[in-house]
């Protein structure tokens, strides 16, 4: 739901609507594809941008939706966005 949708409650837009419904991003727009990257890989830089501890993110975007993303929604993240092709 979080990629598609978006959680309007928290404040959080949906994922694909910068990095692209099938996950391979917007270079142009400076969003990176994240279509089947690991999970472990993208759980560690959602939890680092919500730590503050990853700020390469244009106007803090990433840092802003994940501080409002707990670890269960960060690992459901992570676990979809290792199946986008």
């Amino acid at each position: 739901k979080l990629w598609r949708a978006g959680a309007a409650d928290i404040g959080v837009a949906a994922c694909s609507a910068c990095h692209a419904p099938n996950g391979k991003g917007n270079t142009s727009a400076g969003f990176p594809s994240l279509s089947g990257q690991d999970v472990a890989y993208t759980e560690l830089q959602l939890k680092a941008f919500r730590a503050g501890e990853r700020m390469n993110d244009q106007a803090e975007v990433m840092r802003t939706i994940a501080a409002r993303l707990n670890d269960a929604e960060i690992a459901a993240l992570a676990s979809f966005i290792s199946g986008l092709r």
